[in-house]
């Protein structure tokens, strides 16, 4: 690359305090002389130009000066440079059109500029990033999206939280169009004046009360490259399993067979992708539960990978990095706001972070419905997205809580028809596990009890339910109680699981 020309024009003006303690260098090549400004200023200046010599600066910091100097020129600046690529639909129909690349000194520029500046969210302690997959060019509805994840970063806490959103859901367009999630990005790119992504944000953003700050959409070729490229990623499978149905061509349309063992894995990109996009495993990996968790295992891997010392420290492993992601990426986010991204949560572990599915299992927000087309869909529990939009807003209290693993278990006493139910569908937007909902023996309790079976262990929890119902709280289960859930335990199958908490309420919940 030829080097941009520079004409630097530089007119210094000398004041007294300025001059005093140059030297002058006489035109006859003789030593310098000291100099003052007053004798300098009162004598006339001849027509030849007088050349003065500051003194040099300490040695310390023209060390420190050169430093810096080459940081910015041989390491943020490739690193910038090649980061910043942007995309947009080309002549409204290319899906990963690349825009021109900006100036090289105007981003270093930025990215010095933006020392003090800070993330979108960053202020509210509350970072939201979408996800998004797509099969691209030659897989099955290339660009629907397959992957949907809710990202959210708490600076204060060193927190992530990832939220898996299934494909299937349907989401409002408007009051009277509901269509499923993962078409949001193709709609998106058939409206007027609209990109796909921006219209799949604002729908999500409108649908989930959540301001998405950044998004991120790759296709299924591009992951495979930049896994590859890293070298591969370690991956702790949790079950073994076979998929006898993994899709393999589209036209025409073929299957392969993949498997693989629990345990650490090293896998390449292909393995990979196959892992996180499996959806006919069997030993229960066979749900979309299942796969979400895949999901959110290979995003962290890959973090982990790319945030490593291997990768970091070398350079041209990172600036080809960065040209892939180029290739492969939409994103909105900058340069200078990745290495913000970097410098807040490179230090992120697993246990850090805070993975959620929603699906349609029995404790879970959502149930299954077959349409008037015959497709299967997912719809939100109780008719509104309230529930989950309370998970959402409240993720890493959440977090907390689920770390305690409480078992709950809500009885209604009272002849008022779903009243365990609603109160289950709260108690489980608070992060809350509800094992089974029911009638109580009885329903002329007026008053609700919570029967504390954990000893106070579990005080998160018991703090979080007592904000949500009124009640009185013990730790002495009557007798009757102790009697139906013996029965339970003997007459249930394998699934039977003890609760740490049995609610009954009472008619003091219809007042709340």
């Amino acid at each position: 690359m030829t080097p941009l020309p520079f004409t630097y024009k530089i007119k210094i003006i000398m004041t007294r305090k300025f001059i005093d303690g140059l030297h002058k260098k006489e035109p006859d090549g003789s030593s310098n002389v000291l100099i003052s400004a007053a004798a300098t200023i009162a004598q006339p200046q001849p027509a030849s130009e007088q050349i003065f010599i500051k003194p040099k600066p300490k040695k310390i910091l023209l060390k420190k000066y050169l430093i810096y100097f080459f940081i910015i020129i041989f390491v943020l600046a490739p690193t910038i440079y090649l980061s910043r690529f942007f995309f947009a639909k080309k002549d409204g129909k290319n899906v990963l059109a690349v825009l021109s690349k900006i100036n090289i000194i105007k981003e270093i520029s930025n990215f010095i500029a933006s020392g003090n500046k800070k993330l979108a969210g960053e202020t509210d302690d509350r970072i939201n990033i979408l996800l998004l997959g797509i099969g691209g060019e030659g897989h099955e509805g290339p660009y629907l999206t397959d992957t949907i994840i809710i990202a959210s970063l708490k600076p204060s806490q060193k927190k992530v939280s990832l939220v898996s959103v299934p494909r299937d859901l349907l989401v409002p367009l408007n009051p009277n169009n509901w269509q499923k999630i993962n078409a949001l990005y193709t709609y998106g790119l058939q409206q007027d004046n609209e990109d796909g992504l921006t219209y799949a944000k604002n729908i999500i953003e409108q649908t989930f009360a959540l301001p998405i700050h950044y998004y991120f959409l790759i296709d299924f070729d591009g992951f495979k490259e930049i896994v590859d490229y890293l070298g591969g990623i370690n991956v702790d499978v949790e079950n073994s399993f076979t998929d006898y149905a993994y899709p393999l061509t589209v036209d025409p349309p073929s299957w392969q067979t993949v498997s693989f063992e629990a345990g650490w894995q090293k896998m390449n990109g292909d393995q990979a992708l196959k892992f996180a996009r499996s959806r006919h495993g069997n030993n229960g990996e066979g749900s979309d539960f299942a796969r979400a968790k895949r999901q959110q295992k290979i995003i962290m891997a890959v973090k982990d990978k790319i945030f490593s010392f291997e990768t970091l420290l070398r350079p041209t492993r990172v600036a080809g990095l960065f040209t892939m992601l180029n290739d492969y990426f939409q994103t909105n986010v900058q340069a200078w706001e990745v290495m913000r991204f970097y410098e807040l949560f490179k230090d992120i572990k697993d246990e850090d972070v805070i993975n959620q599915v929603l699906d349609d299992s029995p404790n879970n927000y959502l149930y299954g419905q077959i349409l008037e087309d015959g497709a299967y869909a997912l719809l939100p529990k109780g008719g509104n997205f309230s529930a989950i939009n309370n998970l959402l807003e409240n993720i890493f209290q959440t977090g907390i809580i689920q770390a305690e693993k409480a078992k709950i278990k809500v009885l209604n006493g009272t002849t008022i028809e779903g009243l365990a139910y609603q109160t289950a569908l709260i108690l489980e937007a608070q992060g809350l596990k509800i094992i089974s909902y029911a009638n109580a023996p009885s329903q002329d309790h007026e008053t609700t009890i919570i029967y504390d079976l954990t000893n106070g262990q579990k005080e998160k929890s018991l703090a979080t339910i007592k904000n949500q119902i009124s009640g009185y709280v013990t730790a002495d289960l009557p007798a009757y109680l102790q009697e139906q859930e013996a029965w339970e335990k003997t007459n249930a199958n394998e699934n039977y699981q003890e609760p740490d908490f049995i609610i009954i309420l009472g008619q003091d919940q219809l007042i709340k």
